[in-house]
């Protein structure tokens, strides 16, 4: 099963789901550029720990037992608390790596944003983390579902999303990103 959790299974879902044994899922870790992203969080007020919403409802606070931890958050910009988060789940999705390695029985991946467009990455990813049958299938039937070529247009993403979510993964997976 495919699952779309990325906040809050980062949250601190992970953590105990394998404490508690027998969950070993594939990961799925989507990278975004830090910058960009604290900007997009500062420009939508989903400011983490501080704004009504998204910043205090689903983004990781430097009060929530972070891994990177800082002195004086609350002497922070908003933009810097922004910017911190994003390296948080940098550092999260390392150590969930790590973690995978270590205990086994899970395949990860990751995938920068740039790269949702480009068909040859997605059937890689799919296929390393079993969501998808060979890659030479997986990669004819995307091209008879939308009839891309090697980038997909904007408009095409939602109907990749749907195939891909059709598919029969032998694990579960999650993906995760800021």
């Amino acid at each position: 099963m495919l699952s779309k959790a990325p906040i809050l299974f980062c949250k601190g879902f992970f953590e105990p789901c394998i404490a508690a044994g027998g969950f070993r899922p594939n990961l799925l870790m989507l990278r975004r550029d830090a910058r960009s992203t604290a900007l997009s969080h500062l420009r939508k007020n989903s400011v983490p720990g501080r704004t009504g919403g998204a910043g205090v409802r689903y983004l990781i606070s430097p009060h929530d037992r972070p891994y990177l931890e800082i002195e004086r958050p609350d002497d922070l910009s908003d933009y810097q608390l922004c910017y911190w988060y994003c390296l948080e789940i940098e550092l999260r999705q390392a150590l969930y790596g790590q973690i995978a390695d270590q205990l086994g029985g899970m395949q990860t991946a990751s995938l920068f944003t740039k790269e949702l467009g480009d068909l040859n990455r997605l059937v890689e990813i799919s296929t390393a983390l079993q969501l998808a049958p060979p890659a030479d299938i997986a990669r004819t039937q995307l091209a008879q579902a939308g009839g891309w070529e090697q980038h997909i247009m904007p408009r095409q993403k939602t109907s990749l999303w749907s195939w891909i979510l059709t598919l029969r993964p032998q694990k579960k997976t999650w993906k995760i990103a800021c």
